[in-house]
């Protein structure tokens, strides 16, 4: 598997001043990044090619996000001018990957398994241009014995997931029973830790100071991910400081799993 970190931590610093965070992923030791659509935006992308390529940097995968009742009311219209846009950013790049969100807030009164057929739609468009949907849960999905991963999982076949194995753990998932489960599925995973599970509080911490046993998780993602994967590491919230990012290189790379 191959370690990156996001760049979500530095909002729209990736538009306006991608040449630092660019180069400090990389010099934080991160073979990958992924990049929210929502911040840098599809037109720009040769001055993007650029960076990267300099700082000898892979996009690992750009983020779009899509509310679920807009793919069962709207799915052409979703397809058409918000997926395939970031479809055709990533596809002709080494990491044909979108990374797409819903909303688990918005799952009330909605046939999830309608939502996953016109998610699927989307993504067999992409496999036809090389490119993979990847879904990317946040803490709802995974509440309530995971009915709303399921529902996208066992109803859809194109669909694969970027799971965010933080996320999944906060709602108090056994998140090593999900990757052996789902294998097959997933290729990339958001990674984050966490001082406490399920308490209803999101208490993530910063990679190696919580209680995920990553030695156990390394192993399995090791597995199931292949060497062509993505493992990334993504903080959200708090200080704009590349050294949260080489400490998490620094402590993944230490178990010696790939």
């Amino acid at each position: 598997m191959k370690f990156g970190g996001h760049a979500v931590l530095f909002k729209d610093k990736i538009k306006t001043d991608t040449e630092w965070v660019i180069s400090g992923l990389a010099k934080a030791g991160c073979e990958g990044t992924e990049i929210g659509s929502r911040f840098f935006g599809t037109e720009d992308k040769a001055r993007l090619l650029s960076i990267l390529d300099a700082n000898k940097l892979q996009m690992s995968g750009m983020h779009v996000g899509v509310g679920f009742a807009d793919w069962l009311n709207k799915t052409d219209e979703v397809i058409e001018n918000v997926i395939m846009p970031v479809a055709r950013f990533v596809s002709d790049m080494p990491n044909k990957n979108i990374i797409m969100s819903g909303s688990h807030k918005d799952t009330e009164g909605l046939d999830m398994a309608a939502v996953a057929r016109a998610i699927d739609k989307g993504a067999k468009r992409c496999r036809e241009m090389g490119v993979a949907i990847n879904y990317h849960n946040h803490s709802g999905e995974f509440e309530h014995n995971g009915v709303v991963f399921n529902a996208l999982a066992d109803n859809s076949t194109e669909l694969r997931f970027a799971v965010d194995l933080g996320w999944a753990f906060h709602a108090g998932y056994d998140i090593i029973k999900l990757l052996k489960a789902r294998k097959g599925r997933i290729k990339y995973v958001h990674l984050r830790d966490a001082r406490s599970q399920g308490s209803g509080v999101k208490d993530f911490c910063n990679l190696g100071e919580g209680i995920i046993d990553y030695k156990e998780l390394l192993t399995v993602l090791s597995d199931v991910l292949g060497p062509d994967g993505w493992a990334v590491v993504e903080y959200e919230e708090g200080e704009e400081d590349m050294n949260r990012y080489a400490n998490a290189m620094k402590f993944l790379k230490g178990f010696g799993i790939r």
